[in-house]
């Protein structure tokens, strides 16, 4: 096995099961014994991974081979970061079926989804309130959206709904929405990537505000 091949296989190991904030593992969907990863990346704003969801859930329940994993990829603007900001947040506390109704309502909302409409949704599933707020501005939050970002770029991921499967991957799902052009999405990409930088560089890397 080459050098290249070997790092990828790295990088899709990584994606599929590497650790992320407050957890020794990523969020699952379903199947958490699966030996087979489905990873997703994935913008709530994302009107395919909206129009994919049903699928892929149908897939992951018809299949128990399959271990589910979300990772959130915010490319679709601010509002894309700072909702994906409170969904790595709200892991720390709310439970995984609590995080699945979280994830499924989130990505239902009509319209764009928002910091705000993530708290609010946090809140009503049981989150105490003080500590979202502060896990919110954490460092090791930001950090997480910036690996997943980092992980991305490296494997030539630039935009959603994306997939990975064992180390094939699948960009985009078909969708009634339009996508936005290739214009727009690489300004949303490159306000979202100033977002997230921003907010890395406020915090001291895995510490806490």
């Amino acid at each position: 096995m080459n050098a290249a091949v070997m790092i990828r296989a790295v990088l899709f190991s990584v994606l599929a099961f590497g650790p992320t904030v407050g957890h020794s593992q990523p969020a699952v969907v379903d199947a958490p014994a699966g030996d087979v990863a489905l990873v997703e990346l994935f913008d709530y704003n994302c009107p395919y991974c909206r129009k994919a969801k049903g699928d892929i859930d149908a897939l992951i329940k018809g299949d128990t081979r399959l271990r589910g994993v979300l990772k959130e990829f915010p490319v679709l603007g601010p509002d894309s970061v700072e909702a994906s900001r409170v969904a790595v947040a709200a892991k720390l506390q709310l439970p995984p079926d609590k995080m699945r109704m979280f994830h499924d309502k989130l990505m239902e909302t009509r319209g764009r989804a928002s910091g705000d409409q993530a708290f609010a949704l946090a809140k009503e599933l049981g989150a105490d309130v003080a500590k979202l707020q502060k896990d919110i501005q954490a460092g090791a939050i930001s950090t997480v959206l910036h690996e997943n970002a980092a992980l991305a770029d490296k494997l030539g991921i630039t935009g959603t709904s994306t997939f990975i499967l064992n180390e094939d991957i699948i960009a985009g799902a078909g969708g009634l929405e339009p996508a936005p052009s290739r214009r727009e999405h690489a300004t949303l990409r490159q306000s979202s990537v100033r977002v997230i930088e921003q907010a890395a560089n406020a915090h001291s890397i895995g510490e806490p505000s």
